[in-house]
Formats: structure tokens, C-alpha cells, sequence
């Protein structure tokens, strides 16, 4: 019964960190977002200013086409959703493109190769964890 007691109360722990860490995100502003990503990628492939604030222009542009389109969120039909999706990728799209245009080319494959790895770590921890349920 102790150890019940002491699992529950590990779980619940757990899930109101999670919560929190959901809230603490929603939080900042389109422009504090979009600020923070420029530093981290300015860290990451050693930006000059000049790129640093063109990567944050671009960002600023990104996440405000993001926070519209959670305000729009509740699509009904089919053909809402296949509207969104393709205007979300035609988005990603047009960030590429631009993206492509500030960096060097090193910078932009270092970039994409980020993203790679991000994306193949990420599957790999879903997976473990749903190993883990078993």
C-alpha cells in the first residue's frame, strides 16, 4: 500500500511538471520567441549581426503567421483542414527560401543537418517511451 502511495504521488509530481513546462512556453511573445531562436541559431552557426537580425526579422514573420494560425485552429472540414496544412507548408516553404538567402551555404547545412538530428532524436525518445509502457 506504501509503495501505491509513493508511485501515485511520483506520477502526479511528474505530470504537473510537465504542465508546467507547457506554460511556461505559452508565456512569451511572438517577439520574445522569435528573439530567442535567433540567439540560439546565432550560438549555434556563429551568425554575424547582420544575419542575427535578419534570422530574428525572419522569425518575428514566422511566429506571427503561427499565433494567427492557432487563433484559427478550430478547422471543421475536410477541405479547412487540407487548406491549412497546405498553407502551413507553403509557409515552411517560403521560410526555407528565405532562410537559404541570409546564411552561407555551410551555415544552411549545418542548419538542416540540426534539424535532421533534433527530428531523429526525437522519434528515438518516442519510441522509448513507448517501450517503456509495455
Amino acid at each position: 500500500m506504501l509503495v501505491f502511495i509513493m508511485f501515485s504521488t511520483l506520477v502526479l509530481s511528474a505530470q504537473e511538471t510537465n504542465t508546467e513546462k507547457r506554460k511556461s512556453k505559452a508565456n512569451f511573445t511572438p517577439e520574445q520567441r522569435a528573439e530567442l531562436r535567433s540567439k540560439k541559431m546565432t550560438l549555434e552557426l556563429d551568425l554575424s549581426e547582420s544575419q542575427q537580425n535578419q534570422v530574428q526579422q525572419l522569425f518575428l514573420k514566422s511566429e506571427k503567421n503561427r499565433a494567427s494560425a492557432d487563433k484559427m485552429n478550430s478547422v471543421k472540414t475536410s477541405n479547412e483542414k487540407f487548406q491549412a496544412k497546405s498553407s502551413r507548408l507553403d509557409n515552411r516553404i517560403a521560410f526555407k527560401k528565405e532562410l537559404k538567402s541570409i546564411l552561407s551555404k555551410e551555415q544552411f547545412e549545418k542548419w538542416e543537418n540540426s534539424k535532421k538530428r533534433v527530428k531523429k532524436d526525437s522519434r528515438r525518445k518516442k519510441f522509448r517511451s513507448k517501450g517503456n509502457r509495455s
